[in-house]
Order: structure tokens, then sequence, then C-alpha cells
């Protein structure tokens, strides 16, 4: 049998006026993530990364919120764990189980440092590479709750706007 699509139309209520810049659905299990700036009645912004059902529908009272947008989202191909890249550098990992609980949170100045840019999963879920604005390359080691260790750093002129993982 050939591959099939499917558009549902789901509309999602946000209270003050919201962008969605992306949105991204894991392939091991039926979440999905969706990343929103928002703007107050006092013209306030926030930046949130919101939870999805099976239906679009958002899971009531999970989200993460930060300071800065999120620039970049991956789910882990095996679990339900999903990366956040943002546009101060930092990088988060959380835990999706119908409320998000972080697995780690890094923000150091030894790695990066500027907007994370891409991020690509390795096929079994056990290293993310991140790179980011100002070309900083960074490979990770995960473990099976999402705990990031970073492996390898790798320097190159200009951002980075894409990444492929080779075995």
């Amino acid at each position: 049998m050939g591959a099939m699509s499917l558009f549902v139309e789901s509309p999602v209520t946000f209270e003050g006026d919201s962008l969605v810049n992306q949105v991204k659905w894991s392939e091991a299990d039926p979440v999905g993530a969706m990343a929103a700036s928002t703007l107050d009645d006092k013209d306030r912004e926030s930046f949130q990364v919101f939870f999805l059902n099976t239906d679009g529908s958002l899971l009531k009272n999970v989200s993460v919120t930060h300071d800065r947008e999120a620039t970049v989202m991956g789910w882990q191909p095996k679990s339900r764990i999903l990366a956040i890249g943002w546009g101060d550098g930092m990088l988060s990992c959380w835990s999706v189980d119908g409320r998000v609980r972080p697995s780690s949170t890094f923000s150091n100045s030894s790695h990066h440092n500027a907007a994370i840019t891409t991020m690509q999963w390795s096929p079994n879920g056990k290293r993310l590479v991140t790179g980011d604005r100002n070309g900083l390359v960074v490979v990770w080691a995960v473990d099976a709750r999402g705990t990031l260790t970073a492996t390898r750093n790798y320097r190159k002129k200009g951002g980075v706007p894409a990444l492929i993982f080779c075995a």
C-alpha cells in the first residue's frame, strides 16, 4: 500500500495575540510540539512551546516558557523527548508524558552563545548535533532520560544552516 496523507483542521486558541513559528510531530508517539510567541494586553512578548495531542488539541497546563524564541525543535526518534534550541543559544531537552518535565537544560558559554539554527538526531536517538548562527557545531551524547553531554565541538566560518547525521 502506498503512502497516505491526512489533513485535519484543528483550531488552537491562545490568550492574547499569538504567532506560531513552528510545529513538530513525534515519529515515535502521538504527540506534537508547537512554538509560539504571544503578546499580552500590555504588549509584553513571551515565548512558549506548547504540546499537542494526536487531534491537534493542546495538552492542558503543559508548556515550556523561555525569554527568547524557540528557533529549532526536534523529537528524539525513539521516545517522547523533545530538544529545543533557543534564540539565546540555550539547548534544553524535555520529556513529555502528559506533563512536561525537564530532562536537562544547558546554557554554557563554552557551548552555544548564539541562536541555535539547526539540529539533527542520530537515527538511534543516542546523539544530537546542533549548529548555531556563529558557526559552532556541538555533538551531544544523550542517555535514555534525555540528559545531554557535549562530546565534541567544531567551528566553521559563518552560520550553520543545516546538518545531516551520517553514521
